[in-house]
């Protein structure tokens, strides 16, 4: 579940116009501590972050890249 949920939140990213390059350094920033299970949370907290930020952007006018 957790799985599918990493896949979703990296493709809306990508959607967004963020680059594969900048998803991975995110997933690999936010999985840096911890245990494998709290790995996972961290990188849906982090990748979750970012798709607000990017819907906020686009709801704006604003350009990612």
């Amino acid at each position: 579940m957790k799985r599918r949920r990493i896949e979703t939140l990296t493709r809306a990213l990508l959607d967004y116009g963020y680059h594969v390059r900048q998803v991975q350094h995110i997933v690999e920033e936010a999985g840096k501590n911890g245990r494998a299970e709290m790995m996972e949370d961290a990188i849906i907290e982090a990748l979750e972050a970012y798709v607000k930020f990017a819907a906020r952007c686009k709801q704006q006018g604003h350009n990612i890249c």
